[in-house]
């Protein structure tokens, strides 16, 4: 494995970490409830960034593959929440949350398990060009 997949899977893994955590934090919380609590906010937005923030990094290659996820889009927000945050409404850090990451969450699945697949076939001295 070459050190820019090597990178990749580690953002990867760290986006899953994050996604993890929003339905862990967040996931019994109404739109009311969060729209009423700044710290939820805060925190939403904060691990927001993140996703953004690490899905700049990730290899052009690997994006490439999925081009239906708003990479573009995402360092917007990134770039707002961390330069401009007095225009992150509550309302679009919850539609954000709760309906778009789920692409998101599928691209991290499937490249880890792109990764598992590779790593197995290593470990069997397959050459998982062929």
């Amino acid at each position: 494995m070459n050190p820019t997949d090597r990178a990749d899977i580690l953002r990867l893994e760290q986006i899953s970490d994050l996604l993890d955590s929003f339905q862990r934090d967040f996931g019994g919380m109404t739109r009311a409830a969060f729209a009423a609590s700044p710290l939820h906010q805060d925190a939403a937005t904060h691990r927001l960034m993140h996703i953004g923030e690490k899905t700049n990094h990730l290899s052009d290659d690997l994006k490439a593959r999925h081009p239906d996820i708003p990479w573009r889009e995402m360092k917007g927000f990134r770039h707002i929440a961390a330069h401009a945050y007095e225009r992150v409404s509550p309302d679009l850090v919850w539609t954000t949350m709760t309906g778009r990451l789920g692409p998101v969450r599928d691209m991290v699945t499937a490249e880890l398990g792109r990764d598992a697949e590779r790593a197995a076939q290593d470990r069997a001295g397959l050459d998982p060009e062929r």
